[in-house]
């Protein structure tokens, strides 16, 4: 990947990294026209020579950040730049369920069942909502949620408040990684400890793909 900090991509400028994976890097940003910070995360892909690729992924871009929930994070823009697909989003200051997680597992302790039963109806109403207008999200895992609180940081040796929300994060990027970097037909994607049998084999999925992996995750 080419070095983005400090780097301008439409109205964003590139402040720091916050992660990088297998398919994506994720970095700090400010947005210069809504005067908020936001999270780029760019795609590890390279399609500027595929006129259809890159209207795939902006068709597909373009349905997920259609999602208006309260508990789905808001996608503000997405385009392609030197090739490389790339996707604007609410920046979040997490933790993620999966880093909340291991820190409790550390200190043997658990999440009190009136907060996962909380946190469960979140998500799950969340997933309802985008089921509902079409779009499945393929890697329901802890790490793609995130712990979110508007007044305060959450810290992870504390126990969590009823004021702390569950925000799921990259709905449809598998669908849209898929678009972007040319996946051949029966790839599976997704994270495998949380995937339902038919994803595994590489069959096609439904929404019900989506409710077994919540089923791992609680």
């Amino acid at each position: 990947m080419p070095e983005w900090i400090g780097k301008t991509i439409g109205n964003v400028r590139i402040d720091k990294l916050l992660a990088r994976g297998g398919m994506a890097e994720v970095y700090l940003g400010s947005h210069r026209n809504l005067d908020r910070l936001v999270a780029i995360k760019l795609l590890h892909s390279y399609i500027e020579e595929e006129p259809l690729l890159i209207e795939r992924f902006h068709r597909e871009a373009k349905v997920v950040a259609g999602l208006r929930h309260p508990n789905i994070v808001q996608i503000f823009d997405f385009d392609t730049i030197d090739g490389h697909p790339f996707i604007v989003m609410e920046y979040l200051k997490g933790p993620t369920l999966a880093t909340y997680l291991r820190h409790l597992h550390q200190r043997k302790k658990r999440i009190p069942p009136d907060q996962v039963a909380r946190l469960l109806n979140e998500i799950s109403v969340a997933l309802d909502y985008a089921h509902k207008q079409g779009v499945i999200h393929r890697d329901i895992k802890p790490g793609n949620i995130m712990l979110h609180n508007k007044t305060e940081d959450i810290t992870v040796d504390k126990p969590l408040t009823n004021d702390v929300e569950a925000i799921i994060t990259d709905f449809g990027l598998v669908r849209i990684m898929n678009t972007a970097s040319q996946t051949a037909s029966g790839m599976v994607s997704g994270t495998p400890a949380y995937m339902s049998p038919e994803q595994a084999r590489g069959d096609q999925t439904d929404h019900r793909t989506d409710i077994y992996s919540l089923g791992v995750v609680l």
